[in-house]
C-alpha cells in the first residue's frame, strides 16, 4: 500500500503514525522501522476495517489520509460504525491544527474509501512545468488529416531524416502518444505527407497552440528533448543530438 495511508509529516522533525493495532511480531517491525528515523512521533486516531472490495480491504478508518491545500484542510469522515472514531479524529485533528490557524472542512469519504485510499491518494499529483516558447521547439514534420508528427526542431537539417524521435498529435481531440521512432510511424501508417511550406508550419502550430493545454505542449518538448533510452533503443537511425543521451 501508501506510506499516506500509515504516515504523515507533520513538521520536519515529527511524523503523525496511525495507532495501529496489529499482530506483535508486525507492530516489531514496524515500531522498529520508525524508530530508526529519529523523528518525533504523534499517534493519530485509527479505525481498521475488515470491509472488502474485489478482494482488497477498504480504507475506512484511516483519517491520516486527509487532503491538505495550504491552510485548508480537508478531513474525511466514514460514519456508521466509524461515527465514534468520526469524532475522536476530528477532535484530534482540531488540537493539532487549531483555528484561525487552519480550516478544516469534513467531508463523507465512504465512496472513496472502498477504492483503498482516502483524500490525499486521491489528491495526489505532480505538476507538469510550463515551458516558455514550448512550440516553436516542436516541428510538425508529417501529417495524414487531423494526425501530425511532430519532432524536435534540432533533429531537422534540411534534408531527409532517417529517423528519430517523434511523438503523434491528434489535432481534433487535442490528444498526443508517448514518443516513438519517426520511421517506424512512417513504415506502419499510410497517407502521411511532408508539411514543407513554413506557412503550413505555421498554420499547424497555431493549431496545436489553440487546441493543447500548455502543460501538454510543454510536456511533448520535454519527452521529444530528453526521449528514454528505450525510446532511443527503438530508432532505426539514431541521431547525433540523440547519441550524447545514450553515452
Amino acid at each position: 500500500g501508501h506510506s499516506d495511508g500509515m504516515v504523515r509529516f507533520y513538521d520536519e522533525n515529527t511524523i503523525m503514525v496511525n495507532d495501529f493495532d496489529e499482530s506483535p511480531s508486525w507492530m516489531e517491525r514496524f515500531n522498529r522501522s520508525i524508530r530508526k528515523t529519529g523523528l518525533n512521533i504523534i499517534q493519530f486516531p485509527y479505525q481498521p476495517s475488515e470491509e472488502k472490495k474485489d478482494g482488497e480491504f477498504s480504507a475506512h478508518g484511516c483519517y491520516i489520509n486527509f487532503a491538505q491545500i495550504g491552510k485548508l484542510i480537508i478531513f474525511p469522515q466514514f460514519g456508521k460504525e466509524f461515527s465514534r472514531t468520526d469524532k475522536i479524529a476530528l477532535q484530534r485533528m482540531e488540537k493539532l491544527y487549531p483555528a484561525p490557524n487552519y480550516i478544516i472542512e469534513t467531508i463523507n469519504a465512504d465512496s472513496i474509501a472502498w477504492h483503498g485510499g482516502v483524500l490525499n491518494c486521491c489528491t495526489w499529483n505532480i505538476s507538469r512545468p510550463i515551458i516558455e516558447n514550448a512550440i516553436d521547439k516542436i516541428l510538425p514534420i508529417y501529417k495524414n488529416n487531423d494526425l501530425v508528427l511532430v519532432i524536435h526542431v534540432d533533429d531537422y537539417k534540411g534534408k531527409p531524416i532517417d529517423d528519430t524521435v517523434c511523438i503523434k498529435l491528434s489535432l481534433k481531440d487535442a490528444k498526443y502518444l508517448e514518443p516513438w521512432s519517426l520511421a517506424k510511424h512512417l513504415k506502419f501508417g499510410d497517407g502521411y505527407y511532408d508539411v514543407n511550406p513554413e506557412d503550413e508550419i505555421i498554420e499547424i502550430r497555431n493549431v496545436i497552440s489553440s487546441n493543447f493545454a500548455e502543460e501538454d505542449i510543454s510536456d511533448i518538448y520535454s519527452k521529444l528533448m530528453n526521449p528514454s533510452t528505450d525510446v532511443i533503443s527503438e530508432l532505426v537511425s539514431i541521431p547525433d543530438r540523440l547519441r550524447k543521451i545514450i553515452k
